[in-house]
């Protein structure tokens, strides 16, 4: 049985197990947010608490994570000086990343 209320995005799902009876409710959620701070900044805001030593040391991880870059340089023929388009930042993917 699936219900949804009207003009919302929640759903219960009623789920018949063997002689368990259990209700789930999902609300189509992808990411934790927060009502208050999406007020204060008109804007969308992901929000998550992480309350152990290996999640800063992840985060610190993530951050400085660099991929590897190339810069190229493009001559134009015509001597226009637009050093916009005459430098592409390119990225080399190997398969593992490209997945």
């Amino acid at each position: 049985m699936v219900m949804s209320e009207q003009g919302g995005h929640t759903t219960v799902i009623n789920l018949s197990i063997g002689n368990k009876y259990h209700e789930i409710e999902i609300d189509n959620r992808v990411v934790p947010d927060s009502p208050i701070f999406s007020k204060m900044f008109q804007a969308h805001i992901n929000v998550e608490y992480w309350n152990s030593v290996k999640s800063i040391k992840y985060i610190c991880k993530y951050i400085k994570k660099s991929s590897n870059m190339a810069v190229v340089e493009i001559n134009n023929a015509t001597g226009v000086n637009d050093e916009i388009t005459r430098y592409q930042i390119g990225r080399y993917i190997n398969s593992n990343e490209a997945v």
